[in-house]
Formats: structure tokens, C-alpha cells, sequence
């Protein structure tokens, strides 16, 4: 049975009662304060995904204004046509698994506003029936981020895959390559993926190794930008040179370089010919003075010669003497002659002609005492130049008398003459249009590697104990004529002399 309660106990029982009333409806205002005033949302629904409360976040991020508009409603009803079929089975996948995390869904108002969603649902059950507490959060700001993010990125990517400077991002500690861009892929003649599987050490040569290493520490501890003219070698085993600005950048905790690679080949060959330039014309003007007085002085000796020979001319033996004291005069007349065109008074006097006559005729004229032969391969229809046809047969005179000595067993040597088309610049010191190339090839000892790049310097000879001016005389011969001569050469394997002259 149970003991009947005393009016004090009863009434203590009451204010117990009560007490813990006021205590419940402490802890629902704070609960309702908690959820009314946070910006996440709270919805409970039941097993058909219908309403069952809201708190008024949950309804602003519905569209609607009020609890009464969304009550006994489905959560599908304001999800956007595109997400209402994803919307209904994320439903379905929490009552059978217990949870759905980080569901991404919009939800679209009656104005056709839409909001990104972000939703974290879990199954609970309140007096034995089973429901889903559903927290949804507005993630527009982060939707936009993202987005802007995506912008970011792709506009990067846009300029870095088409950017006309190679990219390569680099590991600072290991110096192996991360990624690229497709400008580096061209100028290395690798693919992508063969690059991601290269390191710095890859693409130089061995022997200037060294110096791009320390070059690449310089840039990662930021003492320099620009490491200049670095040589960089490509697939094939050719060599270019670049100017690398480089700067340390750190990604995801790592720290690596991002070099960015501008060709500068060109642009050195381009200094290289105008510092080529420049000194010619300053040893020109030298040698202008130095062959006008040898000129006076020569006036003077041959002069004095003729007369000697006229009253010497019955005594054989000291006749004799006195023509190869003219002979040397005249071949120092000859030299003076080859200072003055090589220096600035030598001014072409062109006029426009055929120049296969002229290659013939040079050619015939320098191996008319040789036992070389020649074969020549002259294209028809060879454009018009307009040239001073002394100077350019002196040039090929030379060429011929070169290739000649560099066989002194005798031999063959070819002389090609054709039309030929410059496009897009590609040679760096003639402009675009049609030229005629004239090719001199010997099949003698060649010349070798390091000293083909001073070929055309003055007084420079290849040949032991002897300095000439010929080759300079030429290059500077041809540069005044708006053209370009080159020499191709391996030892071993002879030398082509290349000249271009451009069609009238």
C-alpha cells in the first residue's frame, strides 16, 4: 500500500514540483535561445522526410517566412529541380544507415534564389519513434570562394600553359622537377610526363653543371633574381641559352623554385654580331690609316723600282733581284688593298646582277694552279643581287682558296648556289624575304670547336704560326651588303662557308 503523504510533505512534494518545472523551462529558453540564435539550421523530420519542427534559421534557408508555411511539407518541395531525386534518397540513406555527412544541396526559394546547403543528418527517436534531427548550413560565402578559387586557378593555368616563357616549378631539396608548362616542354623537346622525371642536373651540360648549381642555391636563398645566359641542353643533345628568374615559393609545407626560362640564344648571337660589329669598324678605321701610308710609302718604292730597272736592265742577275723586290712591293699593294675594303672606305659599289657567272669565274680564278678540283650544283633561275662585284668575288675567292688549302692532298670542292625563303626570322640577323645561298664545302681536317666562334675575327687564323684578315675582310664585306656568312664545320669532317645575299 502505498503511505499517505502529510499535508507538509505533500506540499513540500508540490514546491519540489515546481522548483523542477522552473528549472525545465530555464533549460527550453536557453535550448530555444541556443537554436533560434545560431546561423545553423535545425529541422526535425519524420520518416517521410516531412517537417516536424524548424527553428526560423531552417526557415529562412527554405525560402519561407514562417514555421506554419513548411510544417508537415516535404524537404524535396524546396530543393532545386536539378537536386530534388539526390535530395530524397540522402533521406532514405539515413533512416537505413543512421547519418548522412557533408551533403551538398541547394535549396531554391518561390523567387528562384538559390542558397548551397551544406546538411549533417542523424536518426533519433523521441517516445520510441524514429526521426531525423537535420543541421543545415548556409555555405554561399564558401560556394563563392570556391568558385573563385576555380576562377583563379584556371586563369592561371591559362597563362601558364600559354605563356611564351618555359615554367618549371622545382623541389628545393631534391632539384627535381614538379611540374611545367608547355612553352619549357618545346624549348626541352620533352613531353610532360618525361619532364616530372628530370631534375636540374638533366638538362644542362655536365661541364657547366657546377656553375647552375650554384647559380640555382643563389636564387633559392634569394641573393640573386636572374641567373643569366645559363646554358640549358635539350633532348637531342643541342644547347641553348636562357636567362632563369627564379623565385622561392612554398606549397603545401614544401619549398621549391619556380624558374621561369627565356630563350636568349637569339638576342646573344644578335650582341654577339653587333660586339663583332663594333670591333671590325674600330680596327677598320685602323687599318684605313695604316694602308693609306703603307699605300704612300709603296707609291714611292715602285716608283723608284721602275726607274731602277730601266737603268739596270742589261745586267740579268741584279734584274732579277729588282722584280722580286716589285713582285713583294705589288703583293704588299695587295694587302694594302685588302685593308682598305675591309675598312669602312671600302664601301660597296653595287649594281644588280647575276651572280652565277660570277661564283664560276672567282672560283676558276683561285684553283687555276691547284691540283683541287671542283664540282659546282648551281640551282636555274638564281635570283638578281645587287652587289660590288669586286668585293663579293673577292669573298668567294677566299672561300675557294680556303677550302683549297685546308686540302693539301687535293680533293673536291663543292660549290652550291640556290634560292632560298626566310620566314618568321628565322636567322636572327637577316630579315624575312628571298636570298641566294652560296655554300663552299671542303672535305679537309675542319676546324675545331673552339675556334669556330673567332673565325671571323681579325688577324685569327687557324693555321699555326699565321694571322690573316681574309675571313674578316668577308664577313665584313658581306655585312655591308644586308647579308649574313656562317661556317659549319666538325674535325674530321671538312667545312661549309655559307653566304646569303639577299634578291633584289
Amino acid at each position: 500500500m502505498n503511505k499517505k503523504l502529510t499535508y507538509s510533505e505533500l506540499e513540500k512534494r508540490i514546491q519540489e514540483l515546481e522548483e523542477a518545472e522552473k528549472a525545465l523551462q530555464k533549460n527550453l529558453t536557453l535550448y530555444n535561445g541556443l537554436i533560434e540564435t545560431t546561423n545553423t539550421g535545425f529541422v526535425i523530420l519524420d520518416q517521410e522526410g516531412k517537417v516536424i519542427d524548424a527553428n526560423q534559421e531552417y526557415v529562412r534557408l527554405s525560402g519561407h517566412k514562417n514555421l506554419s508555411q513548411i510544417y508537415g511539407r516535404s524537404v524535396v518541395e524546396w530543393t532545386a529541380d536539378y537536386e530534388k531525386e539526390k535530395n530524397a534518397e540522402a533521406v532514405d540513406k539515413c533512416f537505413r544507415e543512421g547519418q548522412i555527412r557533408n551533403l551538398n544541396i541547394d535549396y531554391i526559394n518561390a523567387q528562384g534564389k538559390i542558397t548551397p546547403i551544406e546538411i549533417n543528418a542523424t536518426v533519433i527517436k523521441v517516445d520510441e519513434v524514429t526521426k531525423i534531427l537535420t543541421l543545415c548550413r548556409d555555405i554561399t560565402e564558401r560556394r563563392q570562394a570556391e568558385e573563385a578559387l576555380r576562377d583563379s586557378e584556371g586563369r592561371f593555368k591559362t597563362i601558364f600553359d600559354n605563356a611564351n616563357d618555359g615554367i618549371i616549378l622545382v623541389d628545393n631539396e631534391t632539384k627535381k622537377f614538379d611540374d611545367c608548362n608547355n612553352a619549357i616542354c618545346q624549348m626541352l623537346g620533352y613531353s610532360l610526363e618525361e619532364i616530372k622525371n628530370l631534375g636540374v642536373a638533366d638538362i644542362h651540360p655536365k661541364e657547366d653543371l657546377p656553375y647552375v648549381i650554384e647559380q640555382f642555391e643563389k636564387q633559392a636563398r634569394r641573393e640573386i633574381a636572374v641567373a643569366k645566359d645559363i646554358p640549358v641542353k635539350r633532348k637531342d643533345g643541342s644547347v641553348f641559352y636562357s636567362d632563369i628568374n627564379s623565385t622561392p615559393i612554398t606549397l603545401a609545407g614544401k619549398t621549391y623554385l619556380l624558374g621561369l626560362f627565356r630563350d636568349v640564344t637569339e638576342h646573344r648571337k644578335a650582341e654577339e654580331q653587333k660586339l663583332k660589329m663594333q670591333k671590325l669598324e674600330a680596327i677598320g678605321n685602323l687599318a684605313a690609316g695604316i694602308a693609306h701610308n703603307f699605300n704612300n710609302v709603296l707609291a714611292g718604292i715602285l716608283g723608284n723600282i721602275s726607274c731602277i730597272k730601266e737603268q739596270y736592265s742589261d745586267d740579268k742577275e741584279l734584274y732579277e733581284i729588282i722584280e722580286d723586290v716589285e713582285k713583294a712591293s705589288l703583293r704588299g699593294k695587295n694587302l694594302a688593298s685588302q685593308l682598305v675594303t675591309f675598312a669602312s672606305g671600302g664601301a660597296p659599289i653595287k649594281k644588280i646582277v647575276s651572280i652565277e657567272k660570277l661564283i664560276k669565274d672567282s672560283a676558276n680564278f683561285a684553283l687555276s694552279s691547284s691540283n683541287v678540283k671542283y664540282e659546282f650544283n648551281i640551282a636555274d633561275n638564281l635570283g638578281l643581287v645587287n652587289i660590288d662585284e669586286g668585293q663579293i668575288s673577292k669573298v668567294i675567292a677566299n672561300l675557294v682558296e680556303n677550302a683549297n688549302q685546308a686540302m693539301p692532298d687535293g680533293g673536291v670542292i663543292n660549290i652550291q648556289a640556290e634560292n632560298i625563303l626566310f620566314k618568321n626570322r628565322e636567322y636572327s640577323d637577316l630579315q624575312e624575304g628571298r636570298y641566294i645561298k652560296i655554300a663552299v664545302k671542303d672535305h679537309g681536317v675542319g676546324i675545331p670547336k673552339d675556334k669556330l666562334s673567332k673565325i671571323f675575327d681579325p688577324f685569327f687564323s687557324t693555321k699555326e704560326g699565321r694571322t690573316g684578315i681574309g675571313l674578316s675582310t668577308a664577313y665584313s664585306i658581306i655585312k655591308r651588303h644586308n647579308g649574313q656568312i656562317d661556317v659549319e664545320s666538325e674535325p674530321g669532317k671538312g667545312a661549309i662557308f655559307n653566304i646569303y645575299l639577299p634578291v633584289s
